[in-house]
């Protein structure tokens, strides 16, 4: 086995080639174009079955086993049981010795009971509550999910005071940058001239977390660091008819020439913020030969709906819903989840009532999508568009949609979902002390991530692992 090495992992949710090739032809002289010169490529696919959703696709890389066998299904599931079956990497890297600090990825709430074994540990945007590790980092992720909260289809203008204040008064001993409060003032200044650059603080809540990522990394130096950023996937999901309009058939495109000129620029924006974290760890790598840098997404996106889309049906209330549904107001509990979507777990007393009260629940005479795992854990999805959203009915009983906790929202950027999953994704490492410059891409699961991460850190993958061959992060 070659000596053990130290692995920085970037989960760049989403990102497909296209993107980075795209990105780095506007601009050549950029860090990733000469990150990539140096680096060996893979495109990365996603192994799994049905629908593909970062929630099912991310467990997939980070367990070494498909949606088959490691069965998450939604944001906020119990995942105790494939903890135990099929547990991360991550846990397997600390278990065997390694220091680890893990930073955003998804199903990383709640913290692990070991978590003062780990250099740090900051959860994902979907974790109901602010705990994290080290203590100091609170204020940060009280205030990252308040916002993410508030701009979940539209960027809400307001700020959280209290945990803006309380998080600044801290920013200073955790690495918040100069640089990165003069982007902020800048942005706000911005948003003054013209109002509708709000969307950009989306990205902006990322540039926060890498500023806090790299001082953990820097100060602590753990053997193995991971760090989330859904900030490029949520633009292209928005604004890849107005990057891409060719790849729609003009019969089928049905956004204005004004709309496709206010937001072409807002991914490479978006890919711009993303550049200059991988300058900023590609220093640190280069500086500290013990480490090797890989960045991966669990699948990507392509082109999908080429029309606007100005109203959804959303659900505001679960109060209301979970009433009309006859569940008790302490019977129930409204989990995070990315919207269209919800989250509600039930007792087990109320379950089946509440199965029934769904199977009963239509929108413009189609009915709510939704599902449950066996810990009472219901996944719904509204969502309707425009046209799409008709009459609601309860066993057949027209109902007033408010009188449920349903809102019609207006999209402000009139932008659903253009691009949308695929299997294909990217994948490279850079490793200044294998310097390889290979473009060729060729495929690789991405359940061979995380024995590939284990072997460089010189831990023995475990037996339902499936390591390729052909993918090591050091060559042989």
């Amino acid at each position: 086995m070659t000596t053990p090495r130290r692995v920085i992992v970037v989960e760049l949710n989403e990102v497909p080639w296209r993107i980075l090739d795209d990105h780095i032809a506007a601009h050549p002289a950029s860090p990733s174009a000469d990150i990539l010169a140096l680096s060996r490529q893979f495109t990365s696919v996603a192994p799994d079955h049905g629908h593909l959703s970062p929630w099912i696709t991310w467990p997939t890389v980070h367990r070494g086993v498909d949606n088959d066998r490691h069965r998450i299904t939604d944001l906020g599931q119990d995942t105790s049981g494939v903890d135990r079956r099929h547990p991360t990497y991550w846990s397997l890297a600390q278990r065997a010795g390694r220091d680890v600090g893990v930073f955003g990825p998804l199903h990383s709430h709640p913290l692990p009971d070991d978590v003062d074994r780990y250099a740090f540990w900051l959860p994902d945007t979907f974790a109901p509550d602010d705990a994290a590790h080290p203590r100091s980092l609170r204020p940060f992720q009280a205030f990252n999910l308040a916002m993410a909260r508030a701009s979940a289809r539209n960027v809400d203008t307001s700020i959280d005071v209290r945990r803006a204040g309380a998080f600044l008064a801290l920013s200073p001993f955790l690495g918040l940058r100069p640089a990165t409060v003069a982007s902020l003032v800048r942005q706000l200044a911005d948003e003054r001239r013209t109002p509708w650059t709000r969307i950009r603080r989306r990205s902006l809540q990322s540039v926060l977390a890498f500023d806090l990522f790299t001082h953990q990394l820097t100060r602590r130096r753990p053997d193995l660091a991971i760090v989330f950023t859904n900030h490029v996937a949520s633009a292209m999901h928005r604004y890849w008819a107005a990057t891409y309009p060719d790849d729609y058939d003009p019969a089928d495109y049905g956004f204005e020439p004004d709309w496709q000129h206010r937001y072409a620029g807002e991914i490479d924006i978006a890919m711009g913020h993303a550049d200059r974290l991988f300058a900023r760890l590609a220093s640190f790598v280069a500086k500290d030969p013990r480490y090797l840098l890989v960045v991966t997404s669990s699948m990507g996106q392509a082109a999908a709906q080429g029309t606007p889309v100005r109203e959804l049906l959303l659900l505001r209330d679960a109060d209301r819903l979970m009433a009309r549904a006859g569940v008790g107001a302490g019977s129930w509990e409204r989990r995070p989840a990315m919207d269209p979507m919800v989250s509600i777990r039930v007792d087990e007393a109320a379950q089946a009532g509440f199965g029934a009260f769904l199977d009963s629940l239509s929108v413009g005479g189609a009915p709510i999508t939704h599902a449950a795992d066996r810990a009472g854990l219901f996944s719904l999805e509204f969502g309707q568009a425009d046209d799409a959203i008709g009459e609601v009915r309860v066993a057949g009983e027209a109902v007033d949609g408010s009188a449920l906790g349903l809102e019609r929202v207006q999209i402000e950027d009139e932008a659903g979902s253009s691009a949308y999953h695929v299997p294909q994704g990217s994948l490279f490492v850079y490793d200044p002390q294998h310097p390889a410059g290979d473009s060729l891409r060729p495929e690789v699961s991405t359940t061979a991530i995380a024995p590939a991460i284990l072997a460089a850190l010189g831990v023995e993958p475990p037996a339902h692992h499936t390591p390729d061959p052909g993918f090591t992060l050091v060559p042989c």
